[in-house]
């Protein structure tokens, strides 16, 4: 009878030791109102997601270039009709904020690379409008990233907040999550930074 209680508490023991670590795996803490596991942040991120989009209308090299360059290397990053999004890779990205639901990003020659289409829970599509409402109305979010020139769907994001997003490929698995300017994969190693300031 010793023997059967003691199995008891030991499997009671393991449970309640592993249990939580193996949530603890799979969630990443999200906005103050709700956390977010992986699992539910794909689920919501993959409704109504494209395989492909027409981006024949976009021009393969940045046509301000050398005006996104120019801000660059000031590092000023926010001018008063874009946000540049400088990455450590070399690459960046801009909105502008008469279509800010709308991320080009290219590489550090100025050759687009994808074509981001972003879709907050408030109607928006200025900047203007997404200042009219807090974090807290706007987000969770999120964005469908295509390749150029092919249009397939490469990325899926879902933004939890203004700073921290989980991206997913197209598979499902987790890719990549960005928390502030850091990008870590899906074993959570920092494999790129974003806002870097030049030296």
């Amino acid at each position: 009878m010793k023997s059967m209680k003691k199995i008891i508490f030991y499997t009671l023991l393991i449970f309640g030791i592993l249990i939580p670590q193996l949530s603890q795996a799979e969630t990443l803490n999200g906005s103050i109102e709700k956390d977010w596991s992986v699992d539910s942040a794909r689920t919501e991120a993959f409704r109504q997601a494209k395989p492909w989009v027409d981006l024949s209308k976009y021009p393969p090299i940045d046509p301000n270039l050398i005006g996104n360059k120019i801000l660059i290397s000031k590092n000023q990053l926010d001018s008063n009709e874009r946000h540049i999004t400088l990455f450590s890779d070399g690459g960046y990205s801009v909105r502008y904020d008469n279509a800010i639901t709308k991320g080009y990003f290219y590489n550090d020659e100025g050759k687009l690379q994808e074509v981001d289409f972003t879709f907050f829970t408030k109607n928006i599509y200025t900047k203007d409008d997404m200042n009219k409402y807090s974090d807290d109305e706007l987000y969770p979010a999120k964005s469908y990233k295509h390749e150029y020139p092919s249009g397939k769907i490469i990325g899926i994001g879902f933004y939890i907040n203004g700073s921290e997003t989980y991206i997913f490929r197209p598979s499902g698995e987790l890719h990549v999550h960005w928390i502030g300017p850091k990008c870590y994969d899906a074993k959570g190693n920092m494999v790129l930074t974003r806002d870097i300031e030049k030296e």
